[in-house]
């Protein structure tokens, strides 16, 4: 035979349950927007070092072309 008490026992629990649970669910996504935010920042960092690295390529070559003469040029 249930008592009354057990029942409102039985229904704290649950209802403890679930806000843990939801609490949980709340924390994770939480952490998992904070990393993607993260690797959104890094990806970009990693284009915008890669722009300047393909920039400083080109003037790179476009200086060692003026100032060394190719060889058909020498010619």
């Amino acid at each position: 035979m249930q008592l009354p008490g057990d029942t409102m026992e039985n229904t704290l629990q649950v209802q403890t349950e679930n806000v843990s649970r939801s609490d949980s669910l709340l924390v994770a996504s939480l952490i998992l927007m904070d990393a993607t935010r993260t690797i959104r920042g890094v990806q970009v960092i990693t284009a915008v070092l890669l722009r300047y690295a393909m920039t400083g390529v080109c003037l790179t070559n476009c200086l060692m072309e003026w100032i060394v003469p190719t060889t058909a040029e020498q010619n």
